[in-house]
């Protein structure tokens, strides 16, 4: 859902209401990936115990929160200040001001992929050969897409694209 939306923002060039409301709608897949990874980790390491109505509610607060200031963004502006679009000889770039949410909801999704990558990188370590292939899989699963977004999260420190007062 996150690829294949943000696949059609890229896809959509200048129509920039379009790929505002594509924007958005990866959120979805933003917010709940993270969430789902944690629960999935928590399962295979035999942690069910902590997979309680409370618990998941309490994962989950912060990405529903996040989902529903993405889809009310144009009344606060707290996940991105401004989108707009750069075009140039090179293409048509999005040119996204975030705002001070999106870096706390950022640093919380990531400590979930953290979590659950040390959950299972553990598991490697004690387990047997066969589950230590499925850990192994499951360790590339979090990591392959962690490491790609964190090297956007880095380029956008980088360029300079981080609120002023965040």
């Amino acid at each position: 859902e996150w690829a294949l939306t943000s696949a059609l923002e890229i896809a959509c060039l200048t129509n920039l209401p379009l790929r505002v409301f594509l924007h958005k709608l990866g959120y979805l897949g933003i917010t709940t990936i993270p969430w789902a990874l944690l629960v999935y980790a928590l399962c295979v390491t035999r942690r069910e115990k902590w997979l309680t109505r409370r618990n998941l509610g309490l994962l989950g607060l912060i990405p529903a929160v996040t989902l529903l200031l993405a889809w009310s963004n144009e009344a606060h502006g707290l996940i991105w200040r401004q989108y707009t679009l750069r075009i140039d000889s090179t293409g048509v770039w999005p040119q996204v001001e975030r705002g001070g949410w999106s870096w706390v909801s950022i640093a919380y999704l990531y400590g979930m992929v953290a979590t659950a990558s040390w959950m299972l990188s553990r598991l490697l370590t004690r387990s047997q050969r066969v589950s230590r292939r499925r850990g192994v899989l499951s360790l590339v699963m979090f990591i392959l897409p962690a490491v790609a977004s964190l090297l956007q999260v880095f380029f956008l420190i980088a360029t300079g694209n981080v609120p002023r007062n965040a």
